[in-house]
């Protein structure tokens, strides 16, 4: 989640001072929902003049503007909703780039390799024995995986070498006003496997 402080003021030190404020009790809010330190990152502060147009005085400095972004990693989903509600109602004016990532992405494609092999295999079989042929030694091994994911629900038939490992997520989260789901990610796989016919 990308959440963050913008304060505006007359004055830069009126501003940081009031940002700064504001941010702390961001981060209580964050503290007291057990979220390590670790796992949130200031990605941007940004103080600015802010200007303001008249047609009798044109373009003419009038205060300051101070942006102030955390990045904050979760991953208890049943936090997600808490962390937006309860940083807004501190303070927190700026909620964007919720998004939704698998964290160990090497697991999950071991995972879907093991089970497109196992497919691809018995497809193998199965055609062997439909036409009469005899496999012989596997004499190759392709592997494509794609850094597409499906972020809707459901699935639908794919070829016999692909295989999916996903996590699924069907609980319906609701804090306050907010209700983000997180849905499905799939990581796809697919292998492809060389016989020699005997």
């Amino acid at each position: 989640i990308i959440l963050g402080v913008t304060t505006e003021g007359e004055t830069s030190e009126a501003v940081v001072s009031e940002n700064a404020e504001k941010m702390e009790a961001v981060m209580i809010a964050l503290d007291e929902l057990e979220i390590e330190k670790a796992k949130i990152k200031t990605t941007g502060y940004y103080l600015n003049p802010r200007y303001k147009w008249t047609e009798e005085n044109g373009s003419y400095q009038d205060g300051y503007e101070l942006r102030q972004t955390l990045e904050v990693k979760l991953e208890d989903f049943e936090k997600v909703n808490q962390v937006i509600s309860q940083t807004t109602s501190v303070g927190a004016n700026m909620v964007g780039s919720v998004s939704f990532e698998v964290d160990d992405v090497e697991s999950v494609k071991s995972e879907a390799r093991e089970e497109a092999i196992a497919v691809a295999k018995e497809k193998a079989e199965q055609i062997s024995e439909a036409s009469g042929l005899k496999l012989g030694k596997l004499v190759n091994y392709y592997e494509y995986s794609s850094s597409y994911y499906d972020y809707g629900k459901g699935g639908y038939a794919m070829a016999e070498s692909r295989a999916y490992a996903a996590d699924e997520y069907s609980d319906s989260l609701t804090v306050s006003s907010v209700d983000i789901e997180p849905g499905e990610e799939e990581v796809t796989l697919t292998v492809t496997l060389t016989y020699r016919i005997k």
